[in-house]
């Protein structure tokens, strides 16, 4: 069980939220909820696969993402219950709070959306006709919007966090090390740029194409298409790494 810190039992209000923060504070609460999570990724990305040969998803798909959203809405809601104000302005844990918070409003929107959807005869006139077209591509939104809850898996797994600030202290090295992988290519593309042009314009180039093997015409379009400017020759050089 996971120790529930002495300023929210000061703060608590009455036995309820006590009992509230215990019960959110436990090791099964977010076991239980990364559960979910997972279980809910899988079946998003099964019904993405179902979606690539059918026009229309499984009730089945519609009914278990029903079901996550829901327990996702009551899990914030105990979690804003237990810890009031503090949910919002906790120092360690307050981004992924408001990432949580974001995501089911999302969520509830969905579902709202579906329900409105489903009430409306689609049938019944074009206006109403267009008025669900447009709901569908907002719930189409709101769907890929979803895929963010796969994230959340990092938040249970302290494995992933100490990864995820790791890879987050390499990225200024990272950073560094690609502006300097662009100064090379730069440096050396006005370099072979500045070549060719010059070599194009040089009135022995008949010469060197026979050395090449290429006819004049040929030969000059290869280096054009490879050396004719800055940026085409910087990417030749990146591919050639």
């Amino acid at each position: 069980r996971r120790s529930v810190h002495p300023r929210d039992i000061i703060k608590a209000e009455n036995r309820l939220q006590l009992f509230v923060l215990a019960m959110v504070s436990h090791i099964y609460f977010e076991i239980f909820f990364a559960g979910v999570i997972t279980v809910n990724s899988v079946v998003i990305g099964l019904e993405v696969d179902y979606m690539t040969q059918h026009s229309e998803p499984h009730a089945l798909y519609y009914v278990s993402q029903t079901v996550c959203s829901i327990l996702f809405l009551l899990e914030l809601f105990l979690r804003i219950f237990a810890h009031r104000t503090s949910f919002f302005t906790d120092k360690k844990q307050w981004h992924w709070n408001y990432f949580d918070t974001v995501l089911n409003l999302f969520s509830l929107c969905e579902l709202i959306l579906d329900i409105v959807t489903k009430s409306v005869d689609t049938s019944a006139q074009g206006a109403s006709t267009i008025t669900t077209a447009r709901t569908i591509r907002i719930i189409r939104v709101t769907r890929l919007i979803r895929i963010l809850r796969i994230t959340r898996i990092v938040r249970f797994v302290r494995a992933l966090r100490v990864m995820l600030h790791s890879i987050g202290n390499t990225l200024k090295s990272v950073i560094w090390a690609m502006i300097l992988l662009f100064m090379i290519l730069y440096f050396f593309g006005i370099l072979l740029t500045q070549a060719v042009s010059d070599h194009l314009r040089d009135e022995a180039y008949a010469d060197v194409t026979i050395y090449w093997g290429f006819g004049q015409g040929e030969a000059s379009v290869q280096l054009r298409h490879l050396w004719g400017s800055l940026p085409q020759s910087m990417m030749t050089l990146f591919q050639n790494i």
